[in-house]
């Protein structure tokens, strides 16, 4: 997982020792909208698709998937956050 401005890329594997540089990142870069780029993710851990689908559901992110059809893909784009 790589961090350029408001933009995130991830490869491989993104883990679960992601989770508070991830936390920290999306704290600072707040409110922005960002984009991701999963295009060479193979598999996410639940507790980041859990970050990133509170931070789309307040502010925003473009995501960028792989034509894969790997879970976390379907998870990222069916989540709906409800107030």
């Amino acid at each position: 997982m790589r961090f350029e401005n408001d933009r995130i890329i991830c490869e491989g594997v993104v883990a679960e020792a992601w989770v508070l540089p991830l936390k920290n990142y999306l704290e600072g870069i707040a409110p922005a909208k960002i984009s991701i780029d999963f295009t060479k993710c193979i598999d996410v851990h639940t507790a980041i698709a859990q970050l990133l689908i509170s931070y789309a559901g307040i502010y925003g992110i473009d995501y960028e998937f792989p034509e894969s059809n790997y879970a976390y893909k379907y998870l990222l784009q069916g989540a709906k956050v409800v107030e």
